[in-house]
């Protein structure tokens, strides 16, 4: 089981780079997810962990599973 603080970056470039080849800007992305654009950056960032219900909004609106958000891009 991977910790949580070596999981934070996982997800956080995984959102990142998944917004960013949906052309998403970090405010349209949390605006969708309900949250602060101030939050998303702290996760894109590796500073912040979303809860169960924002990595599954997350993972919703960027098409993809919560499971994708937290496997090492291949």
């Amino acid at each position: 089981m991977i910790a949580q603080e070596e999981l934070r970056p996982v997800i956080g470039g995984n959102v990142e780079r998944l917004r960013k080849a949906k052309g998403m800007s970090q405010e349209e992305l949390a605006e969708a997810v309900g949250i602060s654009r101030v939050f998303l950056n702290r996760i894109e960032n590796g500073k912040s962990s979303p809860g169960a219900e924002v990595l599954y909004g997350l993972a919703d609106v960027l098409k993809v599973t919560a499971d994708n958000l937290r496997q090492l891009p291949s």
